[in-house]
């Protein structure tokens, strides 16, 4: 079995749309170190507030069956979550190598999304996993995918009126791993890919 482990060396590969047209990450901002991301819903509108996560050099191979695939992302604050009706809605890049986040490639700009979606209902303030087999199979079956990057938009969807969600960051400085990506192929090897992140 295969068994990589590489980790996301830069804070500028998580962050969100502060206002759904300015992208805001720690590098780019100069937040204080543990500052979390943020994903917002409003009024039942999911697009408020939309964040990602960006996994590089993945080394997946490309056309390999997904047996398996978990991407777990900590929620460090929770602002009037309802663990009845929030649900974190979660969309792939369906590009062969997705771009560095930023103005230019973002969830509302520069993002083809993949046509799998995966959600996950019950959040709750520390790890939650969101089975994403379907969207890494999307992107690995593409014919010019060679182990590049892989980016995930995270949003809202639900009955409510109003969430707040707050997601620890990658923090260089703790190197506290609390987003990780988890893939197994079909001929058992694992891929692993760990977003270190600073709990806020």
């Amino acid at each position: 079995m295969a068994v990589f482990n590489l980790s996301i060396t830069s804070d500028a590969d998580d962050g969100h749309e502060s206002n759904g047209t300015t992208w805001d990450d720690r590098a780019a901002e100069g937040y204080p170190v543990g500052e979390f991301f943020g994903v917002l819903q409003t009024n039942n509108v999911a697009t408020n507030r939309l964040a990602a996560l960006r996994f590089q050099a993945t080394g997946i191979p490309q056309g390999a069956t997904i047996t398996s695939a978990t991407l777990t992302v900590t929620i460090t604050v929770a602002t009037s979550i309802d663990a009845v009706n929030s649900v974190l809605l979660v969309t792939g890049d369906n590009v062969d190598n997705a771009a560095a986040l930023g103005a230019g490639h973002r969830p509302s700009s520069g993002w083809t999304n993949t046509t799998a979606t995966a959600t996950q209902a019950g959040l709750v303030v520390g790890a939650n996993a969101i089975t994403v087999t379907s969207i890494v199979q999307e992107i690995v079956n593409r014919a010019g995918f060679a182990g590049g990057a892989i980016a995930f938009k995270l949003g809202l969807s639900g009955s409510d009126t109003y969430w707040d969600i707050n997601i620890a960051d990658y923090d260089a400085d703790t190197l506290a791993t609390v987003a990780t990506l988890n893939v197994v192929t079909a001929d058992g090897a694992t891929v692993k890919r760990m977003l270190l992140m600073g709990v806020g």
